[in-house]
């Protein structure tokens, strides 16, 4: 829609917790929910039934070995990056049974792929649904009822380091930071930058923080973004209307006047904000 609607923009920038670093790359990932469905009866009869549970036993090994297999590969340059290099698997949610003396008809879980910049996302998927249509088709000729079904959620594309990337020399020029930053988790900077957008992710505050009972960002970084922000700002308002922006270098108390504390790099100003500081210095 955005493409549609919209012109399209030099850079995106996305806000995540990058501690104000310019992070040119992050893992895809995806969830897939997978029930598996068994056949109940007695436990003392349990070859006449099939244990839903036992069955997902078997999706959990396959995902152990798959992450033996990926840990002993040698990573590509760009997944080396990152930490870990490699993909891996995971399931984090699972629930099945109804009582210890039957076998389970039901067992369901979210089985999850984080994958860097330099992987296919798409390998592992399809190695996950070969996995299983496999295991779909031998439960079923052990009872008609048995089998396995599953859906892929929509997953998180990955950002893959540009080639002189806009966002990357923008937010570069902002924060002077010219380090090499990659994360495992993920943002919309993928879907930004598969419909052709230049993508850059940068933010404050720490990963580590995220998604915990009491999440903080240090008040260091918000003052740092305040100064950041201005910069980006008057940086773009001068290129889109260069006449009417001038550059007021640092000054504690225009800085105070607008909230800021000393010390915290210049502030872009207006014609209109000097005319205005004019009327109230003839007033004071």
């Amino acid at each position: 829609d955005m493409l549609t609607h919209l012109p399209r923009a030099a850079a995106a920038i996305i806000g995540e917790p990058s501690m104000l670093r310019p992070v040119t790359g992050h893992n895809a990932s995806s969830i897939t929910d997978v029930h598996i469905h068994g056949y109940e009866v007695h436990s003392s009869k349990l070859p006449q039934g099939v244990s839903a549970i036992h069955e997902a036993g078997r999706v959990l090994g396959w995902v152990n070995d798959l992450n033996d297999m990926l840990m002993a590969e040698t990573p590509d340059p760009v997944s080396a990056m990152f930490d870990p290099p490699h993909t891996t698997a995971h399931v984090g949610l699972i629930a099945g049974g109804t009582a210890h003396n039957i076998t389970a008809r039901d067992c369901t879980f979210k089985l999850g792929f984080r994958v860097p910049a330099g992987d296919d996302l798409e390998r592992h998927e399809a190695a996950l649904s070969a996995f299983l249509t496999k295991l779909n088709a031998t439960l079923r000729t052990r009872h008609p009822n048995a089998g396995v079904t599953w859906d892929r959620n929509p997953g998180v594309p990955a950002l893959k380091p540009e080639t002189d990337g806009v966002a990357e020399a923008l937010i570069r020029s902002l924060t002077g930071d010219n380090g090499t930053h990659v994360v495992t988790y993920g943002t919309e900077a993928g879907q930004f930058q598969e419909r052709g957008y230049s993508a850059v992710v940068c933010g404050p505050g720490d990963i580590a923080q995220a998604h915990q009972p009491d999440e903080w960002i240090d008040k260091a970084q918000f003052l740092r973004l305040f100064s950041t922000r201005s910069t980006f700002a008057w940086t773009a308002r001068r290129s889109a209307r260069a006449d009417d922006m001038i550059w007021v270098p640092s000054r504690a108390r225009a800085k105070q006047r607008e909230g800021w504390p000393a010390g915290q790099g210049d502030v872009p100003r207006t014609r209109e904000d000097r005319r205005q500081e004019g009327r109230d210095s003839d007033q004071s």
